[in-house]
């Protein structure tokens, strides 16, 4: 039986004047969480110098959520997060330019997303 690498389901959030789709990768990593890809659309991703780049987080928990984190430079910085309050839903920040963008998870859109052309774009992107 072939391993899959990816779920085939991906997400897609918005938020103001930027776009996240996200794929989960099917292997549990060391904190038993599912690493993520991110790509990220917008003014505040070109400004960041991301726009259209998909990159690889690393899932940590953090409270009642998750942090997907990121190396650089020999130091970790996180690039979106999840929380769950109240134990009833869930919200989504995502951190550019040290500024907090909220963003919603779209149900129709995420029907749109492709998780392997996620996964073959990652491979042409060095960093995060």
């Amino acid at each position: 039986m072939e391993k899959k690498e990816l779920n085939p389901y991906g997400l897609f959030f918005i938020g103001e004047s930027i776009e996240v789709e996200m794929a989960t990768f099917t292997e549990k990593n060391e904190h038993g969480l599912n690493d993520v890809l991110i790509k990220v659309t917008g003014h505040a991703a070109f400004d960041e110098g991301i726009d259209q780049q998909v990159f690889r987080y690393i899932a940590v928990p953090a409270g009642t959520g998750v942090d997907f984190k990121y190396e650089q430079d020999g130091h970790e910085y996180t690039r979106m997060l999840s929380r769950q309050a109240w134990g009833t839903w869930t919200f989504f920040e995502l951190f550019l330019n040290n500024k907090t963008y909220k963003v919603y998870k779209d149900e129709v859109r995420s029907k749109d997303v492709r998780p392997l052309h996620l996964l073959t774009d990652s491979k042409k992107t060095k960093a995060a």
